[in-house]
């Protein structure tokens, strides 16, 4: 059953038990208008990122870069990313790697996680 965790920028919906094995993992990630996520990188995993709805800047390594639907988001093992909502925003998360919320190193957080 997938699980719902909500977050100062909006929600998202984790289907990590969707698969028998964990290849990957899988997030519909919902993105309020003017909201964003921390500016960060994964040390062990990838993620590739497809946007279903809305349009949003997407930085990646210090670039940034307008996307909207059905635009394709590739990021890298330690790659820096971050995504700010131009208007709500869906994203389709593909995780591949070794999956968990501590893998997350935050650079930077307008809501003060750490």
């Amino acid at each position: 059953m997938p699980e719902i965790e909500h977050r100062p920028w909006g929600f998202f919906v984790n289907f990590k038990d969707l698969l028998d094995k964990k290849p990957c993992w899988i997030k519909l990630l919902y993105i309020k208008k003017g909201e964003e996520l921390s500016y960060q990188y994964h040390l062990k995993r990838s993620e590739l990122w497809y946007v279903v709805k809305g349009r949003a800047v997407v930085v990646l390594n210090d670039e940034e870069k307008t996307v909207s639907e059905g635009d394709v988001v590739e990021i890298g093992v330690g790659e820096k990313h971050t995504c700010r909502a131009i208007e709500d925003t869906v994203i389709l998360e593909f995780a591949f790697g070794e999956c968990e919320e501590s893998d997350i190193v935050r650079i930077r957080d307008k809501y003060r996680r750490s």
